[in-house]
């Protein structure tokens, strides 16, 4: 978490650098990192925020692949928090642009996207159309977005109770699984797949998808994917009959949930300080930024002081020699009345001669 906290910090930085140099293509990649990484932190209010953000940012650029990238994650923030009517909205205005790309990959993802939204509020006949029309829409050589939509469509047939169909769908999913897939989708896969087998009663078919997703799972690093499979490995072996197989599974779900909610707790206390360090260096920005703009209006106003003043004395300047005679006489010359007062004779007093 305190990596998260670092890396919003440099890209807020970032940001304002880019900002003061008007590079809006640099200012928009800066937004939609800075979206994530607050999402990853969980501060999902932010993150919306700033995404909207990008998306105005791309929109004054005419880059509409950027607005369908920005909208793409708008969908999947909306559909965590349940927002369903904003992400289905969101994920539609993504497909359109795709489509206006000619992007088939991402045009597959958004369809996808579309009919995971309709799986989770139940609209099964819906999330099923988009589902198939996302397979029609992916090439056949993109087998990652063939398998993200059988396994969606799995889910559908798991949702409705029919086993028989989810099952082959996962199976297939599995096949397509590219090497480079991500450990943890790939575990949730397994994990799928061993519940339809122990719902049909085959059990030990079971009991293998799950080892197999132990494997992935440890591989991804989480500790609550991993204690998931052993939970689900204890039921498994509890219908067995394998009871000290099941204990032992049981053993190590407990002990694991002990460990995910310590890492759980020291996460959020390091989010906590490290958002506290991130605040008050905002603040210390905010307030040299201030202080940098008051001088600066500072010399501003003495400027145009220094200038108004300057400008003062070039008018009297102007208006001094306009008068009449003025400028012939000078200051030290007197004027032709003072010539005539000073020829005045002098008066004379009552005995003067």
């Amino acid at each position: 978490m305190g990596s998260f906290n670092r890396a919003a910090y440099h890209f807020r930085q970032a940001l304002r650098l880019d900002q003061q140099v008007k590079n809006q293509s640099a200012v928009a990649l800066d937004e939609v990192w800075l979206g994530s990484v607050l999402w990853s932190q969980g501060d999902t209010g932010q993150a919306r925020l700033v995404y909207r953000k990008a998306l105005q940012t791309f929109s004054r650029l005419g880059s509409r692949t950027g607005e369908a990238q920005v909208q793409t994650k708008l969908g999947r923030l909306y559909a965590q928090q349940k927002k369903w009517g904003q992400a289905l909205a969101s994920h539609s205005r993504a497909l359109q642009g795709w489509l206006q790309h000619q992007d088939t990959v991402q045009a597959a993802a958004a369809l996808n996207a579309m009919g995971s939204v309709y799986l989770q509020q139940k609209a099964y006949s819906r999330a099923l159309f988009y589902l198939r029309k996302a397979r029609r829409t992916a090439k056949a050589s993109d087998s990652l977005r063939q398998s993200e939509s059988l396994v969606s469509i799995g889910k559908i047939y798991q949702a409705m109770g029919n086993y028989e169909n989810a099952l082959p769908s996962f199976r297939e999913a599995s096949r397509l699984m590219p090497a480079r897939a991500l450990p943890a989708p790939h575990a949730q896969l397994y994990y799928l797949m061993a519940a339809a087998y122990d719902s049909l009663g085959q059990q030990p078919a079971a009991e293998q998808a799950l080892q197999q997703a132990l494997v992935l799972a440890r591989r991804s690093g989480s500790l609550t994917l991993l204690s998931q499979q052993y939970r689900a490995l204890a039921a498994v072996y509890r219908r067995m009959g394998h009871y000290p197989k099941a204990l032992a599974a049981l053993t190590r779900f407990s002990g694991l949930q002990d460990s995910v909610f310590a890492q759980e707790r020291s996460a959020q206390v390091a989010e906590l300080r490290m958002r506290y360090e991130t605040e008050k260096k905002e603040r210390e920005i905010e307030l040299l930024t201030k202080d940098r703009q008051i001088r600066e209006a500072t010399m501003r106003r003495q400027a145009l002081l220094r200038n108004a003043l300057a400008a003062g004395a070039y008018f009297y300047s102007l208006s001094w020699g306009a008068l009449p005679g003025a400028a012939a006489a000078g200051p030290n010359q007197p004027t032709a009345g003072a010539e005539k007062r000073g020829h005045q004779p002098p008066k004379r007093g009552v005995g003067a001669p």
